[in-house]
């Protein structure tokens, strides 16, 4: 159970999950709901979620939100796969932790973007693949700010274009693409992706994957 990071190119850098805002913001977070709503997190404290009501609600918003996710499952077809189904839950925390490492760098400390600052919302930390007791910074995020049921994994990005330059980055990496299209590691049953949330915005990509089904 380990996360991993690779140069892809010179501008390029992606990392990924193994076993182991701005004007555009305030556009984008006018439409959420259910931030009334609290989820106890792991160290005792309450946050208010964070997320949209629906996929529907999710396809209203920038394309920003949504067009990776597509992109995703376009490419899952390719290979035989289903679609992992566009979560509200996954793209709340997708965009806050693009928000996140654009506005507070948490990864410049140790290079990681799994890393994330410390929020009112949620549960900063550092995360270090040598320490497994690090993992759940990631895997508690999508309970910790839009109560998604089960845990989350991540592949991220910096210094991508867009969000069809983050893909090709994924599918150039082979540990990003085993996550992508659950090889490897991720072929087992269990980790049949019913969840995804990917956001694109400033350089940053982010896209979570979840095996429970958001019943938002």
């Amino acid at each position: 159970m380990m996360f991993s990071s690779l140069g892809v190119s010179r501008r390029t850098f992606v990392q990924q999950a193994s076993l182991g805002a701005s004007l555009w913001l305030a556009e984008a977070s006018a439409p959420l709901a259910g931030n009334e709503r609290k989820v106890q997190a792991s160290e005792g404290r309450t946050f208010p979620l964070l997320r949209w009501t629906s996929a529907a609600e999710v396809r209203k918003q920038p394309d920003a939100l949504w067009r990776l996710v597509d992109l995703i499952n376009t490419y899952r077809r390719t290979q035989g796969l289903p679609e992992a189904a566009l979560s509200p839950r996954m793209t709340a925390v997708a965009l806050e932790h693009v928000k996140d490492l654009i506005h507070n760098r948490p990864h410049e400390a140790t290079g990681n973007l799994h890393n994330w600052s410390n929020n009112e919302r949620w549960t900063g930390g550092v995360y270090r693949p040598e320490d497994k007791s690090t993992w759940p910074v990631m895997w508690n995020k999508p309970r910790e700010i839009s109560g998604y049921a089960g845990l989350g994994f991540e592949i991220a990005a910096a210094h991508v274009d867009d969000a069809a330059h983050a893909l090709q980055a994924w599918r150039g990496s082979r540990s990003h693409w085993e996550v992508l299209v659950n090889r490897g590691a991720w072929s087992k049953p269990r980790w049949r992706w019913k969840a995804l949330g990917a956001v694109f915005h400033q350089g940053y990509a982010c896209a979570w994957f979840g095996a429970e089904e958001d019943r938002s």
